[in-house]
């Protein structure tokens, strides 16, 4: 089994010593168990307090290689996941340039930490190209929210969402260590059926099991973190009915207590306090909070049982854990662990539906002899010994790993499908190779700046085969004079008068006029960086599922920052545009099918309909993530004089001509609305919205992940959240 010198580069959010739970126990027992085959194994992780790159090793040669996402620019303009994820998709990019590929890239799916490495790689970016990237499923947000009733729907965790599922659609391969947390994805994206492979988690104990003295008789404890997803909610409404009828017995919640409930704007620790003051005041509820790890297996062996009442679980390592020292557990049904369960042979189960089952299970254990805990608890070693060894587990990932190559990617991976009424448009428009662009400018009494943008797209070289500059009725003798300038100065310029009828028109006519089987849109006060028609037209040619491409835009002028966007998929889609349509590059046949502009549009957002229009179709798009568009931002120019009541105005338009889209997803638009408020008032979905943001900053995504190990801190602040609110 030995695989000596094979580099196995492993992606984690988490890491012990820094951080614990579920996916830092994972990382740390994975890396091990490829150490023992001889794999040379590296961990990459973002810390906040780490520089650039920092590379360490430990004792075993393993290498930790640590780089902090706030210290990349583009942390400025996108969310701390988000940006965690361009950063560790850059870290890999240098690795590669000095190493070579690994042999494997192993990535969590959680907060969507391979997002852009994937994106990079089916981008067809050099250093990407030959990547193999293995999903190892967790703990999806998007499962993990509702169970945890979290406002799903606000930003950026929605948009957290979409990063996870776009890394389910475009791993190479995808393990999950439970078939439970496979039938919850495939509830949501059946397409992934066949797609799933079921491998366990690796985990051997650090230490031999602590022999289970039993010295609290009737006393119970609930293992892990108090968040409604691990059932703390259900287990203390039923144990309620036990304190009644045997007031001695008692339960020790042991794990966090400071996760944040939504709901009711507190930590849980708070909220269990308020609930069940009596309880804990006569000693039959205690709050033992975080023990030491180390000590853990020690403490839990004085009680009775343990108690797992997940309502939803992947393949928890507390209940690995707890069986591996032969504790007596009580598991809800609902979670990975079930699966490894039988019982009343190496453990219990009880459906929390079913409150009976529950009160049948705890006389089952209350009435257990000495040799039937013994029996069991030798059962549940020899379960976790057999289910999660390392040799076994190893081979079935290391044969998935195997069989499935390099291949060239045929299709980019969308998130959905194509919509229900979009027919066979998707199909069209299949690219030659070297395929050229026929730039249209629209162009009206702007001379001062077109030099400039005629100039950037002839820095695309030989990519663009024309440049139509539609004149809709210029009048300034200055514009008519530069345009003649370029006509003579610049073969490659076409000019087509017409009267002035407005942008929409202006770049219709540039469409049907066009000779290229590319069209490319670029206002004349604006430009676009070397290379970017190329890049463009480039993904155009190999994906025929691809129909317009776009990329982030650098702002210039008056105003200096910029915005950065998301490949335009629905909902999102729906509520604000998430692409930079101002730059568009489309196949010409698309946009005369489907995408051409509406003069109706008459204060703009008509090249926002137009990505609409082509979606309603069938046709996809994808963002480029490079400020590779220049946009100039200009005191009197159109979008200034932008106020509110236009964008409402243009909403309904938008929302009544294209129905159909709209209708499909209702709900999901009608929930990001109740949510967020009017899409207009944003259009970054990697940070909370502007009228949210000053009450989410202190509990945002980013901020709990800084406290994550500063409990006190979090204790500190969220009273002062609270007030706010």
């Amino acid at each position: 089994m030995k695989q000596p010198g094979k580099k196995y580069w492993l992606l984690s959010s988490e890491y012990p010593p820094v951080t614990g739970g579920g996916i830092s126990t994972y990382c740390q027992q994975t890396a091990s168990m490829l150490e023992e085959a001889g794999f040379s194994v590296t961990i990459f992780l973002p810390n906040r307090n780490a520089g650039y790159c920092d590379i360490t090793f430990e004792d075993s040669g393993r290498r930790i290689i640590q780089f902090n996402p706030q210290l990349y620019p583009e942390s400025n303009y996108l969310g701390y996941e988000t940006v965690t994820s361009y950063a560790i998709a850059k870290t890999i990019s240098d690795r590669v340039v000095e190493e070579g590929a690994p042999y494997i890239i192993e990535s969590q799916e959680y907060n969507g930490l391979a997002y852009f490495l994937l994106l990079f790689r089916y981008l067809k970016y050099d250093n990407f190209k030959s990547l193999r990237i293995l999903i190892t499923i967790h703990a999806p947000s998007f499962i993990c929210l509702r169970y945890n009733h979290h406002p799903y729907y606000r930003l950026p965790y929605f948009w957290l969402q979409e990063m996870e599922k776009f890394c389910l659609q475009a791993a190479d391969l995808l393990i999950a260590p439970s078939t439970h947390v496979q039938l919850e994805i495939l509830q949501s994206y059946p397409e992934l059926t066949n797609k799933i492979h079921l491998v366990r988690n690796p985990y051997t104990p650090a230490t031999k099991p602590v022999e289970s003295v039993v010295r609290k008789m009737k006393q119970w404890a609930f293992y892990g973190k108090a968040a409604p997803l691990k059932g703390i909610f259900e287990l203390l409404a039923l144990t309620k009915k036990i304190w009644t009828e045997i007031p001695e017995f008692s339960l020790t919640i042991i794990g966090g207590l400071d996760y944040y409930y939504y709901p009711e704007g507190d930590l849980m620790g708070n909220i269990i306090r308020r609930m069940y003051r009596p309880q804990i005041e006569n000693g039959q509820l205690r709050l033992a909070g975080n023990i030491n790890h180390d000590s853990i297996s020690k403490h839990l062996a004085e009680f009775e049982a343990v108690v797992i009442p997940s309502r939803f679980d992947n393949l928890p390592y507390a209940a690995l854990e707890l069986m591996a020292d032969g504790k007596i557990i009580l598991a809800a049904r609902s979670g990975g662990h079930a699966e490894l369960i039988e019982h009343g042979e190496n453990g219990f189960l009880f459906d929390l539906a079913k409150p009976e089952s529950f009160y049948a299970a705890f006389g089952e254990i209350s009435n257990l002899q000495k040799s039937d805990r013994i029996r069991i608890s030798q059962k549940a070693r020899d379960t976790i010994e057999t289910a999660t060894a390392s040799q076994t587990i190893l081979k079935q990932k290391t044969d998935l790993i195997d069989s499935i190559g390099v291949k060239e990617k045929t299709g980019f991976p969308f998130i959905r499908p194509v919509l229900q009424h979009a027919g066979n448009y998707q199909n069209k428009a299949c690219l030659h190779e070297n395929a050229r662009c026929s730039v249209i400018v629209p162009y009206f009494n702007m001379g001062k700046y077109l030099e400039e943008c005629i100039s950037s797209i002839i820095g695309n070289g030989s990519r663009v085969g024309e440049i139509l500059i539609v004149d809709d009725g210029s009048f300034e003798e200055i514009s008519i004079l530069k345009l003649n300038e370029i006509k003579s100065r610049f073969p490659i310029v076409r000019i087509i008068r017409q009267e002035n009828c407005g942008l929409a028109v202006a770049r219709n006519t540039g469409a049907l006029h066009a000779k290229e089987s590319v069209l490319a849109f670029l206002d004349p006060d604006d430009m676009i960086m070397p290379d970017y028609y190329n890049k463009a037209i480039k993904i155009l040619e190999q994906y025929r599922n691809v129909h317009f491409v776009s990329c982030w835009a650098k702002y210039f002028g008056t105003v200096k920052g910029y915005w950065p966007s998301f490949n335009p998929e629905p909902p999102l889609a729906l509520i604000h545009n998430m692409m930079n349509t101002s730059c568009m590059v489309v196949k010409k046949e698309c946009y005369l099918a489907a995408g051409q502009n509406d003069p109706a549009m008459i204060f703009g957002m008509e090249d926002y309909d137009s990505m609409l229009g082509m979606l309603e179709r069938g046709f996809r798009g994808v963002v480029i993530p490079e400020a590779l568009f220049l946009y100039r931002v200009r005191n009197n120019s159109m979008s200034r004089h932008f106020n509110r009541e236009k964008k409402q105005y243009l909403y309904q338009l938008i929302a009544n001509k294209h129905k159909q889209l709209f209708n499909q997803y209702g709900s999901e638009v009608s929930n990001l609305l109740n949510a967020n408020g009017p899409g207009y008032q944003y259009d970054n979905p990697t940070i909370p919205v502007p009228e949210t943001q000053l009450l989410n900053k202190l509990l945002s995504n980013s901020f709990t992940q800084k406290l994550k190990s500063n409990p006190l801190a979090r204790k500190l602040l969220v009273p002062i959240y609270r007030r706010i609110k």
